[in-house]
């Protein structure tokens, strides 16, 4: 009799945890989209997908980061199919906010890993660079 109740009670909360979970990281990401838009005119992708470079570099859940950190790390895998303006402008917020301490190291790095690769190339340089050419 004690099954009837506990079990469904059990399969709620997990549920509740789960779905908000789910919502706040829903929100965070659609932050970050607005964010990058406003500030810098760069729309996301929006099957961009941050959980290989996460374990490989770190990264802090997305639940947790600010809408700035959230757009680096989505943007990151992006860099080099930005244009030069966009990637120059994208480059000095990220080292403004290293300087303030508003964004994570581990997302500092990530983010400045990519962009040495793209220092220096123009447009159409960085574009083959990105596609592998």
């Amino acid at each position: 009799m004690v099954y009837v109740f506990v079990v469904p009670f059990v399969v709620l909360v997990f549920l509740f945890f789960f779905l908000s979970a789910s919502l706040k990281k829903k929100k965070k990401l659609q932050a970050a989209s607005v964010y990058g838009k406003d500030t810098f005119d760069v729309e996301l992708p929006k099957n961009t997908d941050i959980r290989s470079y996460a374990r490989e570099f770190s990264l802090p859940l997305v639940t947790v980061s600010s809408a700035a950190e959230v757009f680096f790390m989505l943007v990151t895998p992006y860099f080099g199919s930005l244009p030069t303006k966009k990637r120059i402008a994208l480059k000095k917020e990220i080292e403004k906010l290293s300087g303030d301490l508003k964004i994570d190291k581990n997302i500092y790095r990530f983010f400045m890993n990519e962009a040495e690769k793209y220092e220096g190339l123009n447009d159409d340089e960085a574009s083959d660079k990105w596609r592998g050419q």
